[in-house]
């Protein structure tokens, strides 16, 4: 629901444009994701609980905050920077949690150091990083719909690695987001003047 909250306040707040393209997109993208995440098939020891709808809303609060705030700082902070200051945040509110609730990093051993290490070096510091260098390149309500993706590419890939069931309606689902997030890349690409290098001496 991420461009539910973040287009409007990027549009009225920050100023930025709105087209009917645009609008039509995130509307078929938002209701493709809500659609494959009802429409998803229940999986071996999954539940739902109240606790876990109430961390999702503050999740989904805090990203948006983040996104907008963050594609205001870009506008005089660099990328390095931002991911530095990030990194050193993000670090120091993972160690207070892991004290306050007393886990037991102990516990984890092998493959499980391995795959906090690739997360760490993947989606951590290589996706956000490249996705803060896309910010002052791409409108902040753009970004927040082509975000849609995130949800579609997890479902595919807990398919392909997790053995999660994918069923019918969710993969069409899901194909509905793509073609819209394809024809909102599209759109706005087509809408955008090519910069052309001229030479020093040109008039």
């Amino acid at each position: 629901l991420t461009p539910v909250i973040a287009l409007p306040i990027a549009v009225f707040a920050m100023g930025e444009r709105m087209t009917a393209v645009k609008a039509w997109c995130a509307f078929a993208a938002v209701v493709g994701v809500v659609c494959a995440v009802l429409t998803a098939p229940s999986s071996k020891g999954s539940s739902n609980s109240a606790v876990g709808y109430v961390w999702a809303v503050l999740s989904l609060l805090v990203w948006v905050g983040y996104l907008l705030l963050s594609k205001q700082a870009r506008r005089t902070v660099g990328t390095l920077e931002l991911m530095w200051v990030m990194a050193f945040l993000g670090s120091i509110t993972v160690s207070a949690i892991v004290l306050f609730t007393r886990s037991h990093v102990g516990e984890m051993h092998g493959t499980g150091w391995l795959w906090v290490s690739l997360l760490t070096l993947g989606p951590g510091l290589l996706g956000h990083g490249l996705f803060a260098w896309a910010q002052p390149r791409v409108e902040a309500s753009v970004s927040s719909v082509l975000i849609q993706l995130e949800p579609v590419t997890a479902s595919m890939i807990a398919w392909m690695m997790l053995g999660q069931r994918v069923s019918l309606s969710q993969a069409l689902s899901m194909a509905v987001v793509v073609a819209a997030l394809s024809v909102l890349a599209w759109a706005e690409t087509r809408e955008r003047p090519a910069a052309v290098a001229l030479p020093p001496n040109a008039p």
